[in-house]
């Protein structure tokens, strides 16, 4: 039976009074129009590896957590600090990273080298001074030292006595809604008060508390549902965790024909945390780079490879890729970039003179047409940051990837 407008307009009414008698009691909104509620998602956060950037709908989602996975010595800290770096330059002093690193203290020299511009202490700066002077070398000079002191945006540290302590310092920025990337690196070393609390001459094998750590993990879980996820407004920070992953002991049980299927690592952590995270990229050092010739030759480097073993908002699982990397300059991001530009048809190379293509209309860049060979290309990308961020785009366009990096 057809009803009437009068009774549509009573029924919705009655929902709105619903809704707001309901979001009266609570305090806040617990209950919104779908319309109402936006998602953070179509914000990236990019590594500035553009292949890897490709692969991740344009990078890292705001508002969410996602995880770097590896084993150790994979190169987790590097790809966060990758992360770092770009935020960095993209945002400039309005960059604003909170990092927390559980294993040591940062190499403030190895996160520059990254990319990441971040101001060292006076005291490391004199460290490197006396060794230079111990070795007969001129001391830094007063611009190099300006440079060692220079930061772009803020970078606050952050840590605890306990993973008790972590968390709820890193829940107490994440409500702020402050900051553009919160990183724990890496949770795995984080220690529970349970465990701090071992009785003395009690093995930590024996330990009652074993399972402390996926446990407290599960509650921080819980309340970042919370801060994320409330519709009182639009939660941009994102939260970055480096982890380790453990040989998958499947596949060594697993029939021969079979084990080709099988990936060779698992992930660790609480089952929340799978569950939470929007993304989760595996990385692991892949073949080494060789100079020299002989037995002799030099190992210069390796290929970092990656897999995406969970991806949501955007992106899909089972995805993967790979980067060269040199120990002396660690990852190019601008031949990379070109590379991978040429890849997806963003840029065209012809007689040795390359151009930057729409890819969906043909139009070429007025800016960027025939320039004579990749170093020319690359120089003027990094004498100007905003031409190498429309490149990105069109890069990422051509791959038919749409978001927004600010």
């Amino acid at each position: 039976m057809a009803r009437s407008k009068d009774e549509l307009k009573e029924h919705l009414a009655k929902l709105r009074t619903l809704m707001d008698k309901t979001n009266r009691d609570a305090k806040h909104k617990v209950i919104a129009f779908a319309d109402e509620v936006v998602s953070p998602y179509f914000l990236r956060r990019p590594s500035g590896i553009m292949q890897l950037d490709v692969d991740t709908a344009g990078g890292l989602p705001a508002g969410g957590l996602s995880f770097i996975s590896g084993p150790e010595n994979a190169g987790k800290s590097l790809l966060l600090f990758k992360f770092f770096a770009m935020h960095q330059k993209l945002y400039g002093q309005f960059a604003t990273i909170a990092y927390c690193s559980t294993e040591a203290k940062p190499d403030y020299f190895f996160m520059r080298r990254c990319g990441c511009n971040i101001a060292i202490p006076d005291e490391i700066i004199e460290q490197k001074e006396q060794w230079r002077k111990d070795r007969n070398m001129p001391s830094f000079s007063k611009d190099e030292i300006k440079e060692f002191k220079s930061q772009t945006g803020t970078f606050h540290l952050f840590n605890g006595n306990s993973a008790e302590e972590v968390f709820d310092t890193a829940l107490t920025l994440l409500r702020s809604d402050l900051y553009g990337i919160l990183a724990i690196d890496s949770i795995a070393a984080l220690i529970p008060d349970a465990e701090l609390k071992t009785e003395a001459g009690k093995g930590f094998e024996q330990n009652p508390q074993q399972a402390a750590a996926a446990s407290l993990l599960t509650r921080f879980m819980q309340h970042y549902y919370s801060v994320t996820s409330a519709l009182d407004g639009t939660h941009h920070t994102t939260t970055i965790f480096t982890n380790q992953v453990r040989s998958n002991r499947k596949k060594t049980e697993a029939s021969s024909f079979m084990q080709k299927f099988i990936k060779d690592w698992v992930p660790t952590g609480a089952w929340a945390a799978r569950h939470a995270k929007l993304i989760d990229i595996c990385i692991w050092g892949g073949a080494k780079e060789r100079e020299g010739q002989g037995e002799e030759r030099e190992v210069v480097g390796k290929t970092l490879n990656w897999e995406l073993i969970k991806g949501k908002a955007g992106t899909h699982d089972n995805i993967s890729g790979e980067v060269d990397m040199t120990y002396k300059d660690l990852i190019d991001d601008y031949r990379t970039m070109v590379i991978t530009g040429i890849k997806y048809g963003a840029l065209v190379e012809t007689k040795g003179k390359i151009s930057l293509v729409q890819k969906d209309t043909g139009i070429v860049s007025s800016a960027l047409d025939g320039i004579p060979g990749v170093e020319s290309f690359i120089k003027l990308l990094r004498d100007d940051p905003e031409l190498e961020l429309g490149v990105r785009r069109e890069i990422l366009a051509a791959a038919k990837i749409q978001c927004n990096y600010r």
